[in-house]
């Protein structure tokens, strides 16, 4: 009797509680939630990411299929009466991920389109639909032609396409890839203010209508070089003192590579020679003017890479 007491006792303290059993796993992948489409010239580009995981957080080897549909759709929406009449687009990826996959827009010109799509476990089954995406089809964008140049202002791009919106991308040397440099429209041009002289870019451009682009343009490089030379200076005025000719004229504004002046006397109608090589300051003093001579002057600017300007309107004086 102890003994059975004893065995009774020791299956208490020993054997632990066994729940209700779990149901099997459904195995249902999660809904997509990031499918996009765009038409990129005479294609149209759609892009989504296959589930990792199912509903229940369990991590999907592989799928049983996916179901990717594209169609007209009504108002009101309906997605199943959508589905029914969708086209289904062979799809064959299985693998969660990344999925990009190309249709031909020509079948779609000039409609606005639903896009849709959906993950399928092993026996059909589905969370639902992922986001829908509308796009509106429209005749496809010619692939830019691209041209660069130096500018005074730095590099200046230039580009066959009219198109409301253009894309511009240049690599520099500290860039991995092309980065988008600047959004221009209703233009066929852009001056990329930032290139500096002497350092070498590339550029590549993208038209956009809506949400259909073009392909994008060939990478053109440049090297801008600095053949610009600054304005010639204005308001030059001469004024007569004791053996000596004082000059000023205004200072040209707006030019970071500014490196000075250069000035120029003629003696009775001759040639203009160089009087200075430079000048720093707007001024100068012509301290061995020729006596009882009428003089003419003029001044020119000059930048760092030797680019010099045309020269002021010459001013006359004679010295007593």
């Amino acid at each position: 009797m102890k003994t059975a007491v004893f065995f009774v006792a020791l299956c208490s303290v020993g054997c632990g509680y066994i729940g209700d059993p779990l149901p099997p796993a459904l195995n249902i992948p999660q809904r997509i939630s990031d499918a996009t489409a765009v038409q990129v010239g005479n294609k149209i580009e759609i892009r989504f990411t296959l589930p990792a995981l199912t509903t229940e957080g369990i991590v999907m080897r592989t799928l049983g299929g996916v179901d990717l549909r594209a169609g007209v759709s009504a108002t009101p929406f309906d997605a199943i009466k959508w589905a029914e009449s969708a086209k289904v687009i062979e799809t064959s990826s299985e693998q969660p991920g990344k999925v990009i996959k190309t249709l031909d827009a020509k079948e779609w010109a000039g409609k606005e389109i639903l896009i849709g799509v959906r993950a399928l476990n092993a026996t059909g089954r589905t969370s639902g639909w992922s986001n829908f995406v509308t796009l509106k089809v429209v005749d496809p964008l010619a692939k830019p032609v691209l041209r660069a140049e130096s500018d005074a202002e730095g590099a200046k791009l230039l580009w066959d396409v009219a198109s409301p919106l253009v894309r511009v991308f240049r690599k520099a040397a500290a860039d991995k890839d092309l980065v988008q440099l600047a959004e221009v429209r209703e233009a066929t041009e852009f001056v990329d203010r930032t290139a500096e002289y002497g350092k070498l870019y590339e550029y590549s451009v993208t038209a956009w209508n809506g949400a259909a682009r073009s392909e994008a343009s060939a990478v053109v490089m440049l090297t801008p070089v600095d053949t610009f030379a600054p304005p010639a200076p204005v308001g030059l005025q001469a004024i007569a003192g004791v053996n000596t000719v004082e000059l000023v004229w205004d200072r040209v504004a707006d030019i970071a590579d500014l490196r000075g002046y250069r000035v120029y006397r003629a003696v009775e109608g001759g040639a203009f020679e160089r009087l200075t090589d430079r000048a720093e300051v707007p001024s100068f003093s012509d301290k061995m003017p020729p006596a009882a001579k009428k003089c003419a002057y003029a001044v020119s600017a000059f930048d760092t890479a030797g680019n010099e300007s045309e020269r002021s309107a010459a001013v006359e004086i004679v010295v007593p």
